[in-house]
């Protein structure tokens, strides 16, 4: 379950790969006071295929001394953050996963694991977003796609091994508590629209692979917004939310450490209106995609 405990997405968009072969890459750029921000869109989960990285990535971390992380990487191995994540995604004894769900969504869980041959038994104490990342991940592994080779756990060990500065943006407790927030996000609609999704993951994985290899963010986010559509609320809540708090934050950074910064974060914070590229443009930076 180590696995889970990476920066995980809502929906498996934020997931994706890239390819050696990009025409353009995932990476922006700014100047803040005489020194250089590079933000990367991060690929949570990669094939070891996907290695060596794009030029381009692997330049902009060279010229950075200080990377910025979604969340500390050395803090999501820690046997606390695990013991904090699975404290959170289960069930007391009084209760059990049937008694939260609606009658739908029950028989399409209940229908998913019978396809995949295991029984509910396995997930009965778990609540619906656990569940929901849990499927998740067991699907990317079968299609050979890992955490171990995602561009957040590469770049954090490159950077431990470096010696260079690493920051987090939020913590591992603000991000769990964002996916099983009851109000935030509604745990049954949680575990239905990952059901939905993970029927269609071999037409978003051709049309994201598409995107990315021709470094097409405009269709990036609207494979994302179209993952969004039916709930707004989980886009506000995930990502615009976070990007409003991010960039005070990345400016404060910038000011602090007067180096060149990298920052990994989601794919999907990076595009699109309300971004942290848009947020930073509204500033007055001029930001511009490599």
């Amino acid at each position: 379950m180590k696995i889970l405990h990476r920066n995980i997405s809502i929906t498996i968009l934020f997931f994706f790969l890239t390819s050696p072969a990009l025409a353009a890459s995932s990476l922006w750029v700014t100047e803040i006071d005489d020194h250089q921000l590079f933000l990367m869109g991060s690929i949570h989960v990669l094939q070891k295929s996907h290695y060596p990285l794009p030029t381009a990535l692997e330049e902009a971390y060279k010229k950075c001394e200080v990377v910025v992380f979604e969340i500390d990487q050395k803090e999501m191995e820690t046997t606390e953050v695990q013991q904090m994540f699975l404290r959170l995604g289960t069930y007391p004894p009084s209760t059990s996963l049937d008694k939260h769900l609606s009658e739908t969504t029950l028989v399409a869980f209940n229908d998913y694991l019978a396809t995949i041959q295991l029984p509910f038994a396995i997930f009965k104490q778990f609540k619906p977003a656990y569940c929901a990342l849990v499927i998740t991940m067991m699907e990317f592994e079968r299609l050979g796609f890992l955490a171990n080779y995602g561009l957040d756990q590469y770049y954090a060990e490159k950077a431990t091994h470096d010696g260079k500065k690493q920051l987090a943006l939020e913590t591992a407790a603000f991000q769990f508590n964002l996916f099983f927030n009851q109000k935030a996000i509604p745990q049954d609609i949680f575990l239905a629209q990952t059901l939905k999704e993970i029927k269609e993951l071999p037409i978003i994985a051709a049309s994201m692979e598409k995107s990315w290899t021709t470094g097409n963010s405009a269709y990036l986010y609207k494979l994302l917004s179209a993952s969004f559509s039916q709930y707004p609320q989980f886009y506000k809540v995930l990502i615009t939310d976070r990007n409003k708090r991010w960039v005070p934050r990345l400016l404060q950074i910038m000011a602090e450490e007067k180096k060149n910064v990298l920052v990994v974060v989601g794919a999907g914070h990076l595009v699109g209106p309300e971004s942290v590229v848009e947020l930073l443009q509204g500033r007055g930076y001029r930001v511009k995609q490599l």
